[in-house]
């Protein structure tokens, strides 16, 4: 297991694991999310320099491919009877690796971990930057050592991400006494039921507009209503400055907003558990939790969003204080986070 916070090239460091030569076989990269299949892939190919092939729905990996990229749901559907994931000769890999590994206790990746694994002499390398879970199953059930641990806070003193300036906001009438605790964090759809309240959701958006000022802004809300509640009131505040995506929301659509945001064409996005992880926008220097929470790792993923410096202001130093000094004068010197609070 390699412990790195969002931001410190997690991607690089598998990239680079792969590229060392020391796998014989192929190499299976398993993900959950279909833009991570598609963004691991491209950072490998670049590193790599040879092809990653994509197994995703209607995509298929050809054996020509010695590096594959899969969703995990797409290797655990079935047809005819057959799991996908039985298209892939176990014995032909030498290395497997599960990107945000701290899902690797559930039964899909399981299940593709007890296929592969029927090769004995399989290398297996998780990476993620929380490994904790609020279920407190134990990753030790699946990795058997931590290569090494990287703290968020060590990579901002070695001036590999932003500083964070953290703010709670009170919220009149925010009251959480009635919400009771579930699986470790705040009961879903109790919580949903306060944040969604109008008077609520105008009390997060009028301050978060005023302390955001021009920041891009990732919004983290508690539900789908909410977010695309907030969204329509920043709107009445500045037309067409909001969007609202969830998990029913069209892929096109997603896609083509996500697109739009790291244009800059509009300044907030709200989402429903869509950005907590694999979203990759250097621009955001503001995240609104909106969606409180008891969960640390839950926390880390938001806050997370909104670490990265901008595209090619740290990579030419050499040193930590000549990083740091970069990104104090930069166009991001640090992430706004603010916490709404009652």
């Amino acid at each position: 297991l390699l412990v790195m916070p969002t931001g410190t090239g997690k991607t690089i460091v598998i990239a680079h694991t792969i590229k060392q030569g020391r796998w014989p076989g192929r190499v299976m990269v398993i993900q959950h999310r279909e833009e991570l299949a598609f963004q691991n892939a491209a950072k490998i190919e670049a590193v790599c320099n040879e092809p990653c092939g994509i197994e995703l729905a209607q995509a298929v990996a050809g054996e020509k491919h010695r590096i594959v990229s899969a969703s995990v749901q797409t290797l655990n559907s079935k047809s005819r009877g057959v799991w996908r994931m039985q298209n892939f000769d176990p014995r032909e890999f030498s290395l497997l690796v599960t990107d945000e590994a701290h899902h690797a206790t559930a039964e899909s990746y399981r299940r593709v971990y007890d296929w592969f694994g029927a090769n004995r002499e399989i290398r297996h390398l998780g990476v993620t930057a929380t490994p904790d879970r609020t279920d407190e199953e134990a990753l030790g059930q699946i990795f058997d050592t931590v290569a090494m641990e990287y703290s968020i806070l060590d990579a901002i003193d070695d001036g590999w991400l932003v500083p964070i300036l953290q703010q709670y906001v009170h919220v009149d009438g925010l009251d959480f006494s009635g919400v009771k605790t579930q699986l470790g964090d705040l009961h879903k759809k109790q919580l949903a039921a306060v944040m969604e309240e109008e008077k609520i959701i105008h009390g997060v958006v009028d301050p978060l507009i005023q302390l955001a000022d021009d920041r891009p802004t990732l919004v983290f809300a508690s539900s789908v209503a909410q977010a695309h509640r907030m969204a329509e009131v920043f709107n009445r505040y500045a037309p067409k400055s909001a969007y609202a995506v969830d998990g029913k929301t069209d892929r096109q659509e997603r896609r083509g907003l996500i697109q739009a945001f790291r244009r800059g064409e509009f300044q907030y996005f709200c989402n429903m558990g869509i950005f907590l992880e694999g979203f990759d926008v250097p621009a955001i220097a503001c995240v609104a939790m909106a969606r409180p929470t008891k969960s640390r790792a839950l926390y880390s993923q938001v806050v997370g969003r909104g670490t990265r410096p901008l595209p090619d202001v740290v990579d030419v130093a050499e040193t930590a204080s000549e990083r740091r000094g970069l990104v104090a004068n930069s166009a991001k010197p640090d992430l706004l986070v603010l916490d709404f609070v009652g």
